[in-house]
Parts: C-alpha cells; sequence; structure tokens
C-alpha cells in the first residue's frame, strides 16, 4: 500500500512535473472531485487530465514544488509554490509571457491509495499578477 506523502510525490513529479497524464488513472480515484477557490469544482478523472491539459498549454513550463506536508489518517496537506511563464491563455487571460508564481495550499483526501478529493486556495494576489 501506498504512503499518502509517496502518492503525493508521484503525483506531482509525474503528473504535474513530468507531463504524465496517463498517470492520473493510476493514482487518482475515478470519482475523484476537485474543489478549486477559483474555478470551481471539477469532477472525474477525465475533467482533471482536461484541467491539466490547459494548465500545461497555458504555462509549459510550469513547475510545482512542495514547501510543507503534514499527512495525518487519509488527509495529506500541502503548502506549495508553483513558477511559470504564461505563455497561453488561462480562464480567458491572453498569454503574457510572464514568468509567474502562486502560493497555495492544497488539502487532499486518500482512500485506497489514491487521491479521492483536492481542495485548492491560492493566494489571489500573485495570481493577479499574471495578467
Amino acid at each position: 500500500m501506498t504512503n499518502n506523502r509517496d502518492l503525493s510525490k508521484r503525483f506531482i513529479d509525474e503528473v504535474v512535473n513530468g507531463r504524465k497524464l496517463s498517470v492520473i488513472d493510476e493514482t487518482v480515484a475515478e470519482d475523484f472531485v476537485y474543489i478549486d477557490s477559483t474555478i470551481g469544482t471539477v469532477k472525474g478523472r477525465d475533467s482533471l487530465k482536461d484541467l491539466f491539459s490547459g494548465l500545461f498549454s497555458a504555462f509549459p513550463d510550469l513547475v510545482w514544488t512542495v514547501e510543507q506536508e503534514i499527512s495525518e489518517g487519509d488527509t495529506l496537506a500541502s503548502r506549495y509554490a508553483w513558477t511559470a511563464t504564461h505563455d497561453g491563455e488561462y480562464r480567458s487571460i491572453p498569454a503574457t509571457h510572464k514568468k509567474v508564481t502562486a502560493h497555495g495550499v492544497s488539502i487532499n483526501k486518500i482512500s485506497d491509495g489514491k487521491l479521492v478529493e483536492t481542495r485548492m486556495v491560492r493566494d489571489e494576489a500573485s495570481c493577479a499578477s499574471w495578467g
């Protein structure tokens, strides 16, 4: 059985930083729910793949860094930062070609070795600089 931190590391290393969307099938439950403070709710693996595909298109050099993790039971909380160049349209904001950084916190629920829910909150002040 995979522990929560190993699952998180694999997801970030392979899916986010490695751009291997197929790994979502191995690390995320089919009925996964993603709740985001800025974009709303995304349900299911395929919708999550679409979300990341759009993110990678807009920010092709995106790098996600975990700054702190706390794991307890079926919950893993992470404080993170990601940096990228805004080279494509994102949420109706045309490419600015600016280097951007976002900081935030994700709270993840894990069951049977897979992510079943993620709640994401970002520092909106840092995101406002994208446009």
